[in-house]
């Protein structure tokens, strides 16, 4: 019963969005590029330089193809404990309502990240009162897929806002087992 209340909700908070697109006057529809290059502002602060190529394809702009890739310019651990040091993905992205001022998609993407792990052992021996630090360091490969759901504004050409959400899940394999 909690997820088909969920789903109403967002039924309702959505269907606001997606008549935004219509257009009530007689003005000529701004042109929107097929080709975008987009710089993540916000993955700074995490120590990263982000970028993403999309593609946009079709006469109505329903459908992309996006290619994310990030390099890490700092050491900040995620969420595993690990360093990520870079990843890459390729993606898609679908419009229902097509290109416009205010857009939203949604679509899944495949993600290949490398990762730095520093993890200590520590061992303490209760006859001679020592204590033994085992370092182990690891460079690991994480693969990830997410389907993301996200909003683009854009107020003026060649500037947009855009929030995303991915949700999915993440493996990884030691790159000495291979």
């Amino acid at each position: 019963m909690k997820k088909v209340i969920l789903i109403f909700l967002i039924g309702i908070l959505i269907s606001p969005i997606l008549k935004a697109q219509e257009s009530t006057s007689d003005k000529p529809l701004r042109e929107f590029g097929k080709n975008n290059l987009s710089l993540f502002l916000s993955d700074v602060v995490m120590k990263r330089l982000s970028f993403e190529y999309e593609h946009i394809m079709g006469e109505n702009g329903n459908m992309s193809i996006n290619i994310p890739v990030s390099f890490s310019i700092g050491t900040m651990d995620d969420i595993y404990g690990d360093e990520t040091q870079w990843w890459v993905g390729m993606g898609m992205k679908l419009y229902p309502t097509g290109q416009g001022v205010i857009r939203y998609y949604f679509g899944p993407e495949v993600r290949i990240m490398g990762a730095h792990l520093v993890d200590e052992d520590y061992y303490y021996d209760s006859e001679t009162g020592e204590e033994t630090i085992t370092t182990n360091e690891m460079d690991l490969v994480h693969s990830a897929f997410l389907l993301n759901n996200g909003m683009i504004y854009e107020p003026t050409e060649n500037f947009i806002f855009t929030v995303n959400l991915g949700l999915g899940f993440v493996s990884s394999f030691n790159l000495y087992c291979l």
